[in-house]
């Protein structure tokens, strides 16, 4: 027999697959962990669906379940020029030799809530109070024991990134993010979400 919370998620799962069906979009389940440290202002993590695949100087490809923090501030007493989204890995993906945090911030001023968005120039875009957006893609280095030897930072948009963020999903496409403090090395981001 399901336990009163399987059934509560089994139920959700076929009320968003009902919706898809139908031609409308899933709706946002709920959080595993979520605060509002004022209106406006939440921050939410989801287990998510979730795919991403970096290539050229770090490689990696990854399709599965992650924990994720998505944090939004919009609405409420807050006016649009302050309006921020940030979603990232909760925490570092392992795979053999490396560990992998990725995380996007829409800057103040640019982010309006779910749409598109092209995040440009030297690793962030200009924008309120001089706080930009910005992407990266950390690679914790590991030796033959597991510790980190080395970390690298590729964090500076060459070109532009495109991201979409809708309700219950995002994605994230960087053609290049170069290393910061050296040049000639750079990775390739693709990167989606669903909660």
């Amino acid at each position: 027999m399901l336990t009163r919370s399987a059934r509560r998620a089994s139920a959700a799962l076929a009320l968003a697959a009902v919706a898809t069906a139908c031609g409308g979009s899933p709706s946002v389940p709920s959080p595993i962990e979520a605060r509002t440290p004022q209106t406006g202002y939440t921050v939410r993590a989801y287990l998510a669906d979730v795919s991403l695949k970096v290539g050229g100087d770090a490689s990696l490809s990854f399709r599965g379940p992650l924990k994720i923090v998505l944090t939004e501030v919009r609405g409420g007493r807050i006016p649009p020029s302050a309006w921020f989204f940030q979603v990232g890995l909760s925490e570092p993906l392992a795979v053999e030799g490396a560990r992998f945090q990725v995380a996007v911030d829409v800057a103040p001023g640019l982010y309006r809530g779910p749409g598109d968005y092209e995040l440009t120039g030297a690793g962030v875009t200009p924008a309120v109070g001089g706080i930009g957006s910005s992407v990266f893609v950390r690679v914790f280095r590991l030796d033959a024991k597991g510790v980190t030897s080395a970390v690298d930072e590729f964090n500076v948009i060459s070109g532009s990134c495109s991201l979409t963020v809708e309700a219950a999903r995002g994605t994230l496409s960087c053609p290049a993010l170069e290393l910061s403090g050296e040049t000639g090395k750079s990775v390739s981001l693709r990167w989606s979400w669903t909660l």
